[in-house]
């Protein structure tokens, strides 16, 4: 048998190494980790956890910030020997299915500056809606976008939707019993139609927000509806904005692309720029639906700047003129 042996200051130094310094306080969390089991969806529940201070210097705790959750530790600084309890509140309305939430204490223990404390928990819905999300790919000033939602209970109980929230002015809901051959088949309780109507006169831009549906059922008070998409404008230009750079001392042709993304046909009837010298030519490329527009600007001086805006008269109601910036700046002092 083969023997090691190591010089008492090394096994001194090893040992010291893997203990927290003298007086340093040691945080110590009871249990380890909490599970929460099944939990109903659209409620708040709560748990908590005992830090206790295992060293020589007092413990300091700050709760970090967490999604969805409410974190209270009373008392924020603990003495050597003391403990700490710690309040968590965790929202379960916009989480499904099994999940961590992994809460965050700082500390001032030299051996654990972060110290988590891990709940587990599995939210489960009882009101559900089919297909469960709205998303719209839309065209500004088209036909009104309705998608309709089936909400019902997963125990087959009886319900009544009492209201619902819209995040946007442009987006309407309506509500009623589900009629019987508006009905899911494999569902047996009440079941309620909710119709979101997105107006044809909704702004451009990204959809990304949540409706929400109120109910009474006893286990559960609302449903979240994903709203997701884009409302596109019906007459798009690229590229959005003419921005010619550094421009050499010598005439510019700049060349936009105009497309229609409406039902209808439109007609670009005049084009106009009010920069000086400026002309402006519409290449019609499908009739109707798509054009080129040609800018052409003058030579400038060196060092001069140009900007302006280029119009777009169409014979669309909803977008009568089209504004389009254009800038740019010749080289040169």
């Amino acid at each position: 048998m083969r023997f090691v042996f190591f010089p008492a200051a090394l096994l001194c130094a090893a040992a010291a190494a893997a203990t927290p310094p003298s007086g340093a306080p040691i945080a110590e969390a009871t249990p380890a980790q909490r599970d929460l089991g099944s939990v109903p969806a659209d409620d708040v529940v709560t748990t908590d956890f005992a830090v206790a201070n295992r060293g020589g210097a007092p413990l300091t705790l700050e709760a970090l910030l967490a999604p969805g959750t409410r974190v209270t530790v009373e008392p924020g600084t603990v003495p050597p020997g003391g403990s700490a309890v710690v309040k968590i509140e965790i929202g379960t309305a916009n989480r499904e299915g099994a999940s961590t939430v992994a809460v965050e204490l700082r500390t001032n223990d030299p051996a654990h500056a972060i110290l988590r404390l891990p709940v587990s928990l599995k939210v489960r819905a009882v009101v559900l809606a089919d297909p469960g999300f709205a998303r719209y790919n839309f065209v500004e000033g088209g036909r009104p976008g309705i998608i309709r939602e089936t909400v019902f209970a997963a125990d087959d109980a009886s319900f009544r939707v009492l209201g619902v929230d819209s995040p946007y002015p442009s987006l309407s809901a309506r509500w009623r019993p589900a009629a019987p051959t508006e009905r899911l088949p494999e569902r047996s309780g009440a079941q309620w139609v909710v119709d979101l109507t997105l107006s044809p006169y909704a702004p451009v831009g990204p959809l990304a927000a949540e409706v929400v549906v109120r109910v009474d059922h006893p286990k559960q008070r609302q449903v979240m509806i994903p709203v997701t998409g884009f409302v596109r404008p019906m007459l798009a230009v690229t590229p959005p904005e003419a921005d010619l750079g550094d421009l050499e001392a010598e005439p510019v042709t700049a060349r936009l692309h105009v497309k229609n993304f409406g039902e209808d046909p439109v007609t670009l009837s005049s084009a106009t720029c009010e920069i000086p010298g400026s002309t402006v030519e519409i290449r019609p490329i499908e009739p109707g639906r798509v054009w080129q527009v040609i800018l052409r600007l003058p030579a400038g001086a060196p060092g001069s700047l140009v900007t302006g805006f280029l119009r777009l008269e169409t014979t669309s109601s909803t977008q009568p003129e089209i504004e389009i910036p254009v800038r740019g700046r010749f080289r040169g002092k």
